[in-house]
C-alpha cells in the first residue's frame, strides 16, 4: 500500500513537470544547459509547493 501511495505522489510530480512546466521536450542542447533548465524548473515547483503550505498554514497573531 505504501509503494502505491508513493508511486502516485511521485508520478503526479513528474506529470506536473511535464505538462505544466514544459519538461516534455528540452529547449536546450548540452548537459550543462539542460541541467540548468531542469534545476530552475524544480526550483519553481518547490516554490509553488512552499506557497501552498504558507496559504494553508494557520496565522499566528
Amino acid at each position: 500500500k505504501q509503494y502505491k501511495m508513493r508511486s502516485q505522489t511521485i508520478e503526479r510530480r513528474f506529470g506536473d513537470a511535464k505538462e505544466q512546466h514544459g519538461m516534455r521536450w528540452t529547449r536546450y542542447r548540452g548537459h550543462d544547459k539542460v541541467s540548468m533548465d531542469t534545476t530552475l524548473i524544480c526550483a519553481a515547483m518547490n516554490l509553488k509547493k512552499i506557497a501552498m503550505w504558507l496559504v494553508k498554514a494557520p496565522v499566528m497573531v
